[in-house]
């Protein structure tokens, strides 16, 4: 058992904060107390928690012809599934788990590609990263 916080008496909602870890958890319980004790039989709910895996980018049509810069269209393939994904953002990178990350823009869901503006500088960065992004927050 572990605790997430309280709420006063009358409130009917808890804000659990993102990424919060749910290893070793199935369900989340709540108990009601008094001024004298904890109930003993909470009500209880199952957890389920919503990943999104992002295929990697797919393809870089680059039509900008100086050597340390890049231009065109980026795509990548869609997730296995949409159903949280809000919009996607889109960095440069200088390694896959997004070390160094600079910001190039961001697509709403169902969409697969961006156009990357020509003259964009890539002096420092080695790769292109995608994060999806729900209505609460940004994949990390």
């Amino acid at each position: 058992k572990s605790s997430l916080g309280n709420v006063a008496s009358g409130v009917n909602t808890f804000a659990v904060s993102e990424d919060t870890s749910i290893t070793g958890f199935s369900h989340l319980v709540v108990y009601s107390q008094s001024s004298l004790q904890e109930q003993t039989t909470p009500v209880a709910f199952a957890l389920s928690d919503t990943g999104v895996t992002i295929p990697s980018v797919t393809a870089m049509t680059d039509l900008d012809l100086d050597a340390t810069e890049v231009g065109g269209t980026l795509s990548w393939a869609s997730p296995t599934s949409e159903a949280e994904v809000d919009k996607y953002f889109i960095y440069l990178a200088t390694d896959t788990a997004g070390a160094g990350a600079s910001a190039v823009g961001n697509v709403n869901a169902g969409t697969f590609s961006l156009s990357v503006s020509a003259e964009t500088s890539i002096t420092s960065f080695s790769h292109f990263v995608v994060y999806a992004s729900s209505t609460l927050f940004e994949q990390t």
